[in-house]
């Protein structure tokens, strides 16, 4: 009998559960402010403009700069990084993309627009590191082979100076012998 009650407690708990709105779960990944347009623009821009002669490249760089120079929005700032990462482009310079984007590496209300732009800055930030893990290996490599012709330079120096004494030997041998009375 005892069992009738709890179990009847039970559903009615449960009957008023349904009942209690429970607050709605928030995700950890803080929700994008929607701006494909200007993502989308600024990508095709680039698209665009990786394709150029370098002289339309160079033109455009400037209008972008000066743009930038004028009004630092986040479109004109991510343009100007894009343009400063153009492939075999002379005025290519990381450290200045890496400057300008920086501060979105760690921005907490991102938009489309500042994703790119981080995606762009740890691009540039892995590009960095792997040039410079190369010019390490690299140099380790140069020292490795200056060791080496050192090291060959030193036993060729070495043969020379054996082949003079034994030179200079046979000559002394050669002198006695011209000096040495005939019998």
């Amino acid at each position: 009998m005892t069992c009738l009650p709890r179990a009847g407690l039970v559903l009615a708990i449960v009957g008023l559960s349904g009942c209690v709105e429970l607050p709605e779960m928030t995700s950890p990944v803080p929700a994008v402010v929607d701006d494909t347009r200007g993502a989308s623009d600024t990508l095709a821009w680039f698209d665009r403009v990786a394709g150029l002669p370098v002289d339309e490249q160079r033109r455009e760089f400037t209008a972008v700069q000066s743009a930038f120079e004028k009004t630092a929005s986040d479109s004109n700032r991510l343009r100007l990084a894009l343009a400063l990462s153009l492939p075999q482009a002379p005025w290519r310079d990381d450290a200045r993309v890496i400057s300008l984007l920086a501060e979105w590496a760690t921005d907490t209300k991102p938009t489309l627009t500042r994703q790119v732009a981080q995606l762009l800055y740890r691009l540039t930030v892995e590009r960095q590191r792997l040039l410079k893990d190369e010019q390490r290996r690299s140099e380790g490599l140069q020292q490795g082979e200056q060791k080496r012709t050192e090291a060959l330079l030193h036993d060729e120096r070495r043969k020379v100076e054996e082949l003079q004494q034994k030179l200079d030997a046979l000559r002394e041998i050669d002198r006695n012998t011209l000096k040495a009375p005939r019998r």
